[in-house]
């Protein structure tokens, strides 16, 4: 995914006034200046939330930043405008009732066995989980599903971390991908009561990453988590991320910290 400022505009610490904000908080940037960006989220009506990818701007150094939504324009790996999604509207909870806990029984797999880039490759790899539990087949001799999912992607240049490129592929699959930039934790339980496996995003790592929801209970939710096992004081990758159990307040805290509906939530079953 790419970012096109198409007019010269500040990139921003908050979503305040760019006159309001100190000159370490905010950075021109000129009109024309295109960034790699490995995720993005749409905030309140008129703000982007970026994270740069490989780039870093300001005094001190930092690769995520708030930017006015009208001065620039995401463009996906096909060359293709996007535009950020809208909340939906949708009946609140009290007319549903949910089992109190739900779980999947989603095959675990580590990205760190993957024949290419291990430590990149959270995204196919999670992907590789929900295929593996909806019996879909490989299709090359690839030792795992994961690298032929890897080398499709760039066989038809598709982007790992493009949410929407992910998407694609899964179609490609056989899969019925519905992809939300605005979902919240009980959209996540509604899915998985619902027999959908789940795939979120978030900020577990600097750079992001990706990992599969299985089930969850009233407190958080039950995760295969392929890089491994999250701690405050960084992953352990010497334990295994199979079937975890990370809270309510971890998944909103690392995967929708600008608010209750901003998750990135991919909702599959077979097409």
């Amino acid at each position: 995914m790419k970012l096109k400022v198409s007019q010269t505009t500040f990139f921003k610490q908050s979503t305040l006034d760019s006159s309001k904000l100190p000159s370490q908080d905010k950075v021109s940037v000129n009109a024309g200046k295109v960034f790699e960006i490995h995720s993005w989220k749409a905030i309140g009506k008129n703000h982007l939330k970026v994270a740069l990818f490989n780039e870093f701007l300001g005094d001190p150094p930092r690769n995520t930043w708030y930017v006015y939504q009208p001065h620039v324009q995401l463009i996906n790996s096909q060359g293709e405008t996007a535009q950020p999604e809208l909340p939906k509207v949708t009946l609140p909870s009290i007319f549903y009732r949910l089992p109190k806990t739900k779980e999947l029984s989603i095959p675990y797999k580590s990205q760190l066995d993957n024949a290419l880039n291990p430590r990149g490759a959270c995204n196919v790899t999670s992907y590789a989980m929900v295929m593996d539990y909806l019996k879909i087949p490989q299709r090359t001799n690839a030792v795992q599903l994961e690298d032929e999912l890897y080398r499709f992607l760039d066989s038809k240049g598709l982007s790992r971390w493009d949410p929407y490129d992910l998407a694609k592929m899964g179609q490609a699959y056989g899969l019925k991908v519905d992809f939300t930039t605005r979902a919240s934790l009980w959209d996540m339980r509604k899915a998985i009561a619902e027999g959908y496996t789940c795939i979120i995003h978030g900020y577990f790592t600097s750079f992001g990453h990706i990992m599969v929801a299985r089930g969850y209970d009233q407190s958080g939710f039950f995760v295969n988590d392929p890089f491994g096992e999250w701690s405050e004081l960084g992953y352990r990758t010497d334990l295994s991320g199979e079937n975890l159990h990370y809270s309510n307040e971890l998944i909103k805290a690392k995967s929708s910290p600008e608010g209750e509906n901003y998750l990135w939530l991919h909702r599959i079953t077979k097409a």
